[in-house]
């Protein structure tokens, strides 16, 4: 899985912004090889809570942590 940067995050999403009238969610995602799913949720959730949203990935712990 790949992570990415809330700087990328938010130029992706500020470009959609001021360009939606111009570019779909697809072409977005083709032009920065990211799978179009993935940048419709970060255009949500930043429509939902205002901010760029970090998400906390799966966390490994050792058999000794329990």
């Amino acid at each position: 899985m790949n992570r990415y940067s809330p700087e990328l995050k938010r130029e992706i999403i500020n470009e959609y912004l001021t360009r939606k009238d111009e570019i779909s969610i697809s072409e977005l995602s083709r032009q920065h090889n990211i799978d179009p799913r993935r940048v419709s949720d970060w255009i949500r959730d930043y429509r939902l809570r205002g901010k760029i949203v970090s998400q906390q990935g799966k966390h490994r712990f050792s058999t000794e942590f329990a």
